[in-house]
């Protein structure tokens, strides 16, 4: 598979599979990076989906100034290769992948977004058009770098936290104990500073 235009549309197929043996019209995903972008991307033309969490995902702002001067090679290396392209191809390829404002303004499902304040690949411009154009969202954010590696544990509570919450799912006991965890977690980096 290559990476272009019509790449979400894996997800529907997806689930079109998955409706055989699961209950896929309540549809949460939790797509991180690039696949974030490809579920956005599909939640805008499939029902199912109804929420959203991602860790970095580009949607606008990376695919507008993509260029080797803002992109880690490996990162272009990948892409070059994921859209069998070479890199001198990859510019105006990038441009074509990128959600419009006019697009992502119509997403009415829940996203819930954790951003990098210092991620070497996706543009901090990125968080302002996300702030702008996303109605349902909510944002959190890491001083760390792509992914927030330094922020795993946190981000391993957050995750199943957010789809509960997307969810509105009555397992108020797990809510309970994700939340506390989340507090222990930021009480310990607190201590951990004085």
């Amino acid at each position: 598979m290559t990476f272009h235009e019509s790449s979400h549309q894996m997800i529907g197929k997806i689930l079109d599979y998955l409706s055989r043996q699961a209950d896929v019209e309540n549809t949460f995903i939790v797509g991180m990076s690039f696949g974030g972008q490809l579920a956005i991307k599909q939640a805008l033309e499939d029902p199912r989906i109804k929420g959203i969490t991602t860790v970095g995902a580009p949607i606008n702002r990376f695919y507008q100034e993509y260029s080797e001067a803002t992109v880690p090679l490996i990162t272009r290396r990948t892409l070059s290769h994921v859209c069998n392209l070479r890199d001198d191809e990859l510019q105006n390829h990038m441009r074509s992948l990128a959600l419009s404002a006019k697009q992502i303004q119509k997403l009415i499902i829940p996203l819930t977004y954790i951003f990098s304040a210092r991620d070497e690949i996706i543009p901090y411009s990125e968080k302002q058009f996300i702030k702008q154009n996303v109605s349902n969202l909510k944002l959190i954010e890491f001083d760390d770098i792509h992914g927030s590696p330094n922020h795993l544990e946190y981000i391993q509570k957050m995750i199943p936290l957010s789809v509960l919450k997307q969810s509105g799912s009555k397992n108020i006991k797990l809510k309970i104990i994700l939340s506390a965890l989340l507090m222990i977690e930021n009480l310990k980096k607190r201590v951990g500073k004085k």
